[in-house]
Protein backbone atom coordinates (compact mmCIF):
# COMPACT_ATOMS: atom_id res chain seq x y z
CA UNK A 1 0.00 0.00 0.00
CA UNK A 2 3.33 1.80 0.52
CA UNK A 3 4.07 2.16 -3.03
CA UNK A 4 3.56 5.16 -5.05
CA UNK A 5 3.62 3.11 -8.37
CA UNK A 6 0.76 0.87 -7.59
CA UNK A 7 -2.95 1.76 -8.66
CA UNK A 8 -5.19 2.29 -5.75
CA UNK A 9 -8.00 3.30 -7.31
CA UNK A 10 -11.45 1.64 -6.35
CA UNK A 11 -11.96 -1.23 -8.63
CA UNK A 12 -14.30 -0.74 -11.68
CA UNK A 13 -17.52 -3.29 -12.24
CA UNK A 14 -16.08 -5.01 -15.28
CA UNK A 15 -12.78 -5.92 -13.61
CA UNK A 16 -15.42 -7.53 -10.40
CA UNK A 17 -17.43 -9.30 -12.27
CA UNK A 18 -14.29 -11.07 -14.15
CA UNK A 19 -12.29 -11.56 -10.86
CA UNK A 20 -15.83 -13.05 -9.20
CA UNK A 21 -16.31 -15.88 -12.34
CA UNK A 22 -12.34 -16.56 -11.89
CA UNK A 23 -12.81 -17.40 -8.56
CA UNK A 24 -16.06 -19.72 -9.29
CA UNK A 25 -13.78 -21.43 -11.66
CA UNK A 26 -11.09 -22.09 -9.19
CA UNK A 27 -13.29 -23.15 -6.55
CA UNK A 28 -15.13 -25.40 -9.16
CA UNK A 29 -12.16 -27.59 -10.03
CA UNK A 30 -11.19 -27.81 -6.00
CA UNK A 31 -13.87 -29.19 -4.96
CA UNK A 32 -14.12 -31.82 -7.87
CA UNK A 33 -11.22 -32.84 -7.24
CA UNK A 34 -11.71 -33.09 -3.24
CA UNK A 35 -14.55 -34.94 -4.32
CA UNK A 36 -12.59 -37.73 -6.24
CA UNK A 37 -10.03 -37.93 -3.40
CA UNK A 38 -12.28 -38.55 -0.65
CA UNK A 39 -14.30 -41.42 -2.40
CA UNK A 40 -11.26 -43.44 -1.04
CA UNK A 41 -10.59 -43.43 2.74
CA UNK A 42 -7.00 -42.41 4.42
CA UNK A 43 -4.63 -45.60 4.92
CA UNK A 44 -3.81 -45.61 8.29
CA UNK A 45 -0.09 -44.81 9.31
CA UNK A 46 1.29 -47.73 10.39
CA UNK A 47 -0.32 -50.02 7.30
CA UNK A 48 0.49 -47.17 5.19
CA UNK A 49 4.73 -48.15 6.17
CA UNK A 50 4.17 -51.53 6.63
CA UNK A 51 2.79 -51.62 2.53
CA UNK A 52 5.92 -50.00 1.82
CA UNK A 53 8.14 -51.96 3.22
CA UNK A 54 6.56 -55.07 2.23
CA UNK A 55 7.43 -56.42 -0.92
CA UNK A 56 5.50 -56.59 -4.11
CA UNK A 57 3.15 -59.51 -4.22
CA UNK A 58 4.29 -62.10 -6.88
CA UNK A 59 1.97 -62.50 -10.07
CA UNK A 60 -0.45 -64.92 -10.66
CA UNK A 61 0.11 -67.43 -13.59
CA UNK A 62 -2.57 -66.59 -16.24
CA UNK A 63 -4.52 -70.49 -15.84
CA UNK A 64 -4.82 -69.47 -12.03
CA UNK A 65 -6.51 -66.39 -13.05
CA UNK A 66 -8.37 -67.85 -15.47
CA UNK A 67 -10.11 -70.72 -13.49
CA UNK A 68 -12.21 -68.76 -11.06
CA UNK A 69 -13.96 -67.47 -14.73
CA UNK A 70 -13.80 -70.72 -16.42
CA UNK A 71 -14.13 -73.29 -14.01
CA UNK A 72 -16.94 -75.67 -14.49
CA UNK A 73 -18.67 -78.90 -12.91
CA UNK A 74 -19.08 -82.93 -13.21
CA UNK A 75 -22.12 -84.61 -11.89
CA UNK A 76 -22.82 -88.17 -12.62
CA UNK A 77 -25.17 -91.20 -12.20
CA UNK A 78 -23.77 -94.81 -11.77
CA UNK A 79 -26.46 -97.39 -12.64
CA UNK A 80 -26.00 -101.41 -13.00
CA UNK A 81 -27.24 -103.21 -15.91
CA UNK A 82 -30.92 -103.62 -14.43
CA UNK A 83 -30.85 -99.30 -14.14
CA UNK A 84 -30.97 -99.37 -10.61
CA UNK A 85 -29.04 -96.78 -9.15
CA UNK A 86 -25.60 -98.13 -7.55
CA UNK A 87 -24.12 -96.60 -4.39
CA UNK A 88 -20.73 -96.34 -2.56
CA UNK A 89 -18.85 -96.81 -6.52
CA UNK A 90 -15.27 -95.51 -6.42
CA UNK A 91 -14.93 -92.82 -9.20
CA UNK A 92 -11.80 -91.46 -10.29
CA UNK A 93 -11.67 -88.15 -12.54
CA UNK A 94 -8.14 -88.37 -14.28
CA UNK A 95 -7.43 -85.56 -16.41
CA UNK A 96 -5.89 -86.63 -19.74
CA UNK A 97 -4.54 -83.50 -21.70
CA UNK A 98 -2.70 -82.30 -18.98
CA UNK A 99 -0.11 -83.73 -16.48
CA UNK A 100 -0.50 -81.04 -13.82
CA UNK A 101 -4.39 -81.03 -14.10
CA UNK A 102 -6.52 -82.20 -10.91
CA UNK A 103 -7.32 -85.68 -10.33
CA UNK A 104 -9.89 -86.20 -7.55
CA UNK A 105 -11.42 -88.98 -6.44
CA UNK A 106 -15.03 -89.14 -4.84
CA UNK A 107 -17.63 -92.47 -4.06
CA UNK A 108 -21.62 -92.20 -5.24
CA UNK A 109 -23.62 -91.64 -2.57
CA UNK A 110 -26.70 -93.47 -1.20
CA UNK A 111 -28.79 -92.24 -4.55
CA UNK A 112 -25.97 -93.54 -6.62
CA UNK A 113 -24.95 -89.37 -7.95
CA UNK A 114 -21.58 -87.81 -7.32
CA UNK A 115 -20.67 -84.30 -8.22
CA UNK A 116 -17.64 -82.12 -8.43
CA UNK A 117 -17.04 -78.29 -8.84
CA UNK A 118 -13.99 -75.87 -9.57
CA UNK A 119 -12.73 -78.06 -12.48
CA UNK A 120 -10.56 -76.39 -14.98
CA UNK A 121 -12.06 -77.05 -18.37
CA UNK A 122 -9.92 -79.85 -20.35
CA UNK A 123 -10.21 -83.59 -21.41
CA UNK A 124 -10.94 -85.98 -18.31
CA UNK A 125 -11.30 -90.05 -17.72
CA UNK A 126 -14.56 -90.77 -15.94
CA UNK A 127 -13.33 -94.25 -14.42
CA UNK A 128 -15.66 -96.47 -12.15
CA UNK A 129 -15.01 -99.15 -10.02
CA UNK A 130 -16.77 -101.64 -7.55
CA UNK A 131 -15.91 -105.00 -6.40
CA UNK A 132 -18.27 -107.48 -8.32
CA UNK A 133 -18.02 -105.12 -11.59
CA UNK A 134 -16.13 -104.61 -14.19
CA UNK A 135 -14.31 -101.06 -14.56
CA UNK A 136 -16.01 -98.54 -16.65
CA UNK A 137 -14.20 -95.53 -18.18
CA UNK A 138 -16.01 -93.06 -19.76
CA UNK A 139 -13.87 -89.49 -21.86
CA UNK A 140 -15.63 -86.53 -21.78
CA UNK A 141 -14.66 -83.16 -22.35
CA UNK A 142 -15.61 -80.22 -20.36
CA UNK A 143 -15.78 -76.79 -21.68
CA UNK A 144 -15.27 -73.61 -19.85
CA UNK A 145 -17.90 -72.44 -17.34
CA UNK A 146 -20.33 -75.08 -18.90
CA UNK A 147 -21.45 -78.23 -16.18
CA UNK A 148 -21.40 -81.31 -17.45
CA UNK A 149 -23.82 -84.66 -16.63
CA UNK A 150 -23.17 -87.89 -17.61
CA UNK A 151 -24.94 -91.56 -17.02
CA UNK A 152 -22.38 -94.26 -16.32
CA UNK A 153 -23.57 -98.18 -16.45
CA UNK A 154 -21.86 -100.55 -14.95
CA UNK A 155 -21.59 -104.27 -16.13
CA UNK A 156 -21.05 -107.36 -14.14
CA UNK A 157 -17.59 -108.63 -13.69
CA UNK A 158 -15.98 -111.62 -14.98
CA UNK A 159 -14.88 -115.11 -12.99
CA UNK A 160 -11.98 -116.95 -12.98
CA UNK A 161 -11.12 -120.26 -11.78
CA UNK A 162 -7.27 -121.73 -12.06
CA UNK A 163 -6.91 -125.69 -11.38
CA UNK A 164 -3.65 -127.59 -12.04
CA UNK A 165 -3.66 -131.30 -13.03
CA UNK A 166 -0.28 -132.79 -12.35
CA UNK A 167 0.52 -136.08 -14.20
CA UNK A 168 0.65 -139.30 -12.19
CA UNK A 169 3.55 -141.17 -11.18
CA UNK A 170 4.78 -143.06 -14.03
CA UNK A 171 1.73 -142.89 -16.31
CA UNK A 172 2.42 -143.55 -19.95
CA UNK A 173 0.64 -145.03 -23.13
CA UNK A 174 -2.37 -145.87 -20.91
CA UNK A 175 -6.17 -144.83 -21.79
CA UNK A 176 -6.82 -141.85 -20.39
CA UNK A 177 -8.55 -142.43 -16.50
CA UNK A 178 -12.16 -141.39 -16.47
CA UNK A 179 -12.84 -138.31 -15.13
CA UNK A 180 -14.62 -138.28 -11.72
CA UNK A 181 -18.11 -136.67 -11.21
CA UNK A 182 -17.28 -134.84 -7.96
CA UNK A 183 -20.56 -133.09 -6.08
CA UNK A 184 -18.76 -130.29 -4.20
CA UNK A 185 -22.67 -128.77 -3.19
CA UNK A 186 -25.97 -129.38 -2.20
CA UNK A 187 -28.48 -127.54 -4.55
CA UNK A 188 -30.71 -126.39 -1.89
CA UNK A 189 -31.62 -122.95 -2.19
CA UNK A 190 -30.29 -120.37 -0.11
CA UNK A 191 -31.40 -117.05 1.40
CA UNK A 192 -30.39 -114.59 -0.61
CA UNK A 193 -30.30 -110.89 0.53
CA UNK A 194 -30.24 -108.80 -2.57
CA UNK A 195 -34.06 -110.73 -3.25
CA UNK A 196 -35.52 -107.90 -1.49
CA UNK A 197 -32.22 -105.10 -2.06
CA UNK A 198 -33.84 -101.35 -2.40
CA UNK A 199 -30.74 -100.25 -4.17
CA UNK A 200 -28.82 -101.54 -7.49
CA UNK A 201 -25.25 -103.56 -7.70
CA UNK A 202 -26.37 -105.85 -4.98
CA UNK A 203 -24.39 -108.77 -6.82
CA UNK A 204 -24.99 -112.68 -5.44
CA UNK A 205 -21.93 -115.30 -6.92
CA UNK A 206 -22.19 -118.15 -7.60
CA UNK A 207 -21.46 -121.35 -6.02
CA UNK A 208 -19.77 -124.69 -7.36
CA UNK A 209 -22.62 -127.35 -7.59
CA UNK A 210 -20.69 -130.23 -9.70
CA UNK A 211 -16.19 -130.69 -10.69
CA UNK A 212 -14.83 -132.83 -12.76
CA UNK A 213 -11.07 -132.42 -12.54
CA UNK A 214 -9.28 -132.27 -16.31
CA UNK A 215 -7.39 -135.88 -16.78
CA UNK A 216 -3.76 -135.68 -18.14
CA UNK A 217 -3.59 -136.74 -21.91
CA UNK A 218 -1.45 -140.05 -21.20
CA UNK A 219 0.47 -139.70 -24.32
CA UNK A 220 2.00 -136.28 -23.44
CA UNK A 221 1.97 -136.98 -19.66
CA UNK A 222 4.64 -140.09 -21.17
CA UNK A 223 6.74 -137.22 -22.96
CA UNK A 224 5.98 -134.89 -20.03
CA UNK A 225 4.91 -132.23 -21.95
CA UNK A 226 3.64 -129.58 -20.39
CA UNK A 227 1.11 -126.61 -20.90
CA UNK A 228 -1.35 -123.93 -19.97
CA UNK A 229 -4.77 -123.66 -21.14
CA UNK A 230 -7.34 -121.21 -20.73
CA UNK A 231 -10.79 -121.11 -22.36
CA UNK A 232 -13.21 -117.97 -22.13
CA UNK A 233 -17.04 -119.63 -21.70
CA UNK A 234 -20.31 -118.21 -20.60
CA UNK A 235 -21.79 -118.90 -17.15
CA UNK A 236 -25.54 -119.15 -18.57
CA UNK A 237 -28.78 -118.67 -16.20
CA UNK A 238 -28.83 -122.54 -16.03
CA UNK A 239 -25.44 -122.52 -14.30
CA UNK A 240 -23.72 -124.43 -17.00
CA UNK A 241 -20.78 -122.99 -18.98
CA UNK A 242 -21.40 -122.40 -22.85
CA UNK A 243 -19.69 -120.34 -25.61
CA UNK A 244 -16.29 -121.82 -25.31
CA UNK A 245 -13.18 -120.13 -26.78
CA UNK A 246 -10.24 -121.96 -25.82
CA UNK A 247 -6.41 -119.72 -26.59
CA UNK A 248 -4.55 -121.02 -29.37
CA UNK A 249 -1.36 -122.78 -28.92
CA UNK A 250 -1.62 -126.35 -26.64
CA UNK A 251 -1.89 -129.21 -27.65
CA UNK A 252 -5.13 -130.33 -29.23
CA UNK A 253 -5.40 -133.09 -26.68
CA UNK A 254 -4.90 -131.10 -23.95
CA UNK A 255 -7.77 -128.85 -24.92
CA UNK A 256 -9.96 -131.08 -25.36
CA UNK A 257 -9.55 -133.13 -22.01
CA UNK A 258 -9.98 -129.43 -20.50
CA UNK A 259 -12.83 -129.05 -22.31
CA UNK A 260 -14.45 -132.71 -21.63
CA UNK A 261 -14.06 -131.61 -18.22
CA UNK A 262 -16.04 -128.38 -17.83
CA UNK A 263 -18.71 -128.86 -19.88
CA UNK A 264 -19.86 -131.43 -16.85
CA UNK A 265 -19.50 -128.22 -14.43
CA UNK A 266 -22.29 -127.18 -12.66
CA UNK A 267 -23.17 -123.64 -10.63
CA UNK A 268 -25.78 -121.65 -8.98
CA UNK A 269 -26.27 -118.71 -11.24
CA UNK A 270 -24.76 -115.67 -10.75
CA UNK A 271 -27.67 -112.99 -9.86
CA UNK A 272 -28.08 -109.10 -9.93
CA UNK A 273 -30.48 -107.91 -7.33
CA UNK A 274 -31.85 -111.16 -6.71
CA UNK A 275 -32.04 -111.80 -10.83
CA UNK A 276 -30.19 -114.41 -12.40
CA UNK A 277 -27.41 -112.87 -15.03
CA UNK A 278 -24.98 -114.42 -17.26
CA UNK A 279 -21.20 -113.93 -16.64
CA UNK A 280 -17.84 -114.49 -18.10
CA UNK A 281 -15.42 -117.00 -17.04
CA UNK A 282 -11.96 -117.46 -17.88
CA UNK A 283 -10.64 -121.06 -16.96
CA UNK A 284 -7.09 -121.85 -17.10
CA UNK A 285 -5.33 -125.60 -16.50
CA UNK A 286 -2.19 -125.95 -16.11
CA UNK A 287 -1.02 -129.40 -16.73
CA UNK A 288 2.28 -130.00 -14.89
CA UNK A 289 4.55 -133.06 -15.13
CA UNK A 290 4.72 -135.63 -12.40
Amino acid sequence: MLNSRVDHSPVSRRSALAIAAALALATVSIAGLTARSTSIPPADASVAQARTAAPPAPELAPLQQAAPASATSLSGTVLDASGKTMPDVVVDIVRVDASDGPNPQIRTGADGRFQLTGLPPGEYDVASFRPGFKKSILRVVLGPGVPRTVKVVMQLGALSETITVAAAAGQSGIPAPSQAVSRVADETPRPDPCDNSAVGGCVTPPRKLVNVMPAYPPALAAKKATADVVVKATLRTDGLLGGFQPEAGPDPAFVEAVLGAIRQWKFTPVKLNGVPQECQVTVTVKFVAG
